[in-house]
């Protein structure tokens, strides 16, 4: 989105959670991430303040990827 207000970036270190929330268009977009490296998972969390609306991405392709420890 182009020309959105309320802008924020937040990353807590407690839980590991990072996100972005942003106002575009009169609706409010939030977006969460949390990493699990022993679990080797990926989570995301896509929300709008509206209903109908949508909050996530067009096209979500799950992909094998291998986490590993740098050397």
């Amino acid at each position: 989105h182009t020309n959105v207000s309320d802008y924020v970036r937040y990353l807590d270190m407690k839980t590991a959670i990072s996100g972005v929330e942003y106002t575009y268009d009169g609706v409010k977009y939030s977006r969460e991430y949390f990493t699990s490296y022993p679990d080797k998972a990926l989570v995301i969390k896509l929300d709008a303040d509206t209903s109908g609306v949508t909050a996530g991405l067009k096209d979500l392709t799950t992909k094998s990827i291998s986490l590993s420890k740098p050397a």
